[in-house]
């Protein structure tokens, strides 16, 4: 039952959106009641010629403005990225989190294209740049609209969504999908507890997403320090994503999005971890400690472990060998 209603909520939007990507008249009072510089898209739209005819048969690059179109939502809304809309760079005054249900959603951010397949979603925060690609046949994309003081009372009390700028990728499990169908039936609903409804389980929806990025922050860390065991000296970004079958770029942002420290920060912190332990259990010299671990020399090692620990690593050893 919940399936049928499901895709007779996303074939009701489709049925809208098409409507109005046929009227010129409802397409652009749609753009004064979406884009908080709506003024300035018309006049530039006029400007320039650029009939609704023209832009549903042009490419991302063409319709492109002279500035950024913003957005606007004042009220929270789940919608199905529809094939009657066109790839354009925008931005938004409030969350948005993309949802990848069925099939692939291809996007450009300010750093390059970005390819989720299902069970994967990503949050834009506030002001960041992007533009989505046509939804092809079988791909089903949610997109969560999510005032900024919505977003603060639901997600703002886990750190994985504190202080965020950009946009950022989750994994999402099956937890998280059914929770984004109740808040997809909980906007098409107003009973006199949506609003509570939808706070509780947009908070729960964040609940799992956060879970399930410390477990792929930790899978990662695990990763990457399996890769080092066998290879501490000549460890690097370009090695290990190459191991990995990634481009060395996009698994730097995703290392960084993932577990909040970058490849560089990570290997460090197994370099030392192995520094301490020969310093520990061996007689070996901080020289050739240094040399075991990748350092170049004994006094890069110094530079990283006195910071670290408030000690030289020959005091760390004295103080270890006095226990």
């Amino acid at each position: 039952m919940e399936n049928g209603r499901f895709l007779q909520i996303l074939q009701s939007q489709e049925k809208s959106d098409l409507k109005e990507s046929a009227d010129e008249e409802l397409f652009f009072a749609e753009i004064k009641r979406q884009f908080v510089n709506s003024q300035s898209i018309i006049e530039e739209a006029r400007a320039r010629r650029l009939t609704l005819s023209r832009f549903q048969k042009s490419g991302a690059a063409k319709t492109n403005f002279s500035f950024l179109p913003i957005r606007t939502e004042k009220h929270f809304s789940v919608k199905k990225h529809t094939s009657s809309q066109r790839p354009y760079f925008h931005g938004h005054d409030y969350y948005e989190l993309i949802f990848v249900f069925d099939g692939t959603c291809r996007q450009t951010l300010a750093d390059g294209k970005d390819i989720m397949h299902a069970g994967q979603c990503m949050l834009l925060c506030p002001g960041t740049a992007h533009s989505i690609e046509r939804c092809g046949k079988g791909d089903i994309i949610l997109k969560l609209s999510v005032p900024a003081d919505l977003f603060e009372r639901t997600a703002e009390t886990f750190p994985q969504f504190k202080g965020l700028n950009g946009a950022h990728k989750f994994a999402a499990n099956e937890g998280a999908k059914l929770l984004v169908l109740k808040l997809l039936f909980e906007s098409q609903s107003d009973d006199g507890f949506t609003a509570d409804a939808t706070e509780c389980y947009l908070k729960l929806l964040f609940v799992e997403l956060a879970r399930g990025n410390a477990e792929a922050c930790n899978g990662l860390i695990e990763s990457i320090r399996e890769y080092a065991c066998g290879a501490l000296k000549s460890a690097n970004l370009k090695d290990y994503a190459y191991m990995c079958g990634y481009n060395a770029s996009y698994l730097s942002r995703l290392i960084k999005e993932r577990t909040g420290k970058t490849f560089s920060q990570i290997l460090s912190q197994l370099r030392l971890s192995e520094a301490c332990r020969l310093l520990a259990g061996t007689d070996m010299s901080v020289e050739s400690i240094a040399a075991e671990v990748g350092y170049a020399n004994a006094s890069a090692l110094y530079k990283i472990f006195c910071p670290t620990f408030g000690v030289t690593p020959a005091q760390y050893r004295s103080a270890l060998l006095e226990r």
